[in-house]
């Protein structure tokens, strides 16, 4: 097992590797100042997705925020695959994410979250193995993520000649 990547190897001897990964992206994501203000004032609720046909994908790239600084705005996270944190601004933007159908919301989650994943999806099972063959790292979002990361430069390359 010389030749195995380092993050293998952990997984094979830490069996709880995968969640310790989940979690420390999951705290990336949200290490904003202005998102945690924004997020600490929304209306929060877990939802219970189980009685869709298909289960949450969980990836590298799992939260979708959009229009954060508007009334309908939304943050969305798969926490499990049956569970889907959603915090809204107001309770119409709760409303209309619950007046959806489950199979919908599941399905509209995981374009999203299989999308913009970089590297890693994670599944609960091989059942939408050609969903994400078609759809995996097909929206990635353009770099920074965030306001704050701008400030971060990229080193130079270094021309020959």
């Amino acid at each position: 097992m010389k030749n195995e990547p380092e993050n293998r190897s952990l997984a094979l001897h830490d069996p709880t590797a995968t969640t310790k990964i989940i979690v420390n992206m999951i705290i990336k994501a949200f290490d904003n100042e202005t998102v945690i203000k924004k997020l600490n004032k929304m209306k929060k609720h877990t939802i219970d997705v189980s009685f869709s046909p298909y289960k949450l994908l969980l990836s590298d790239r799992p939260v979708c925020f959009t229009n954060l600084q508007k009334p309908n705005g939304l943050v969305l996270l798969p926490l499990s695959p049956s569970k889907l944190f959603v915090a809204a601004n107001d309770e119409l933007g709760l409303s209309k994410i619950h007046q959806m159908p489950i199979r919908d919301l599941v399905k509209n989650m995981n374009v999203f979250v299989a999308g913009r994943a970089r590297k890693f999806v994670w599944s609960a099972d091989h059942s939408q193995e050609n969903f994400l063959k078609k759809r995996m790292s097909k929206e990635l979002e353009t770099l920074p993520l965030f306001p704050n990361l701008e400030a971060v430069e990229t080193p130079a390359v270094a021309k020959e000649g």
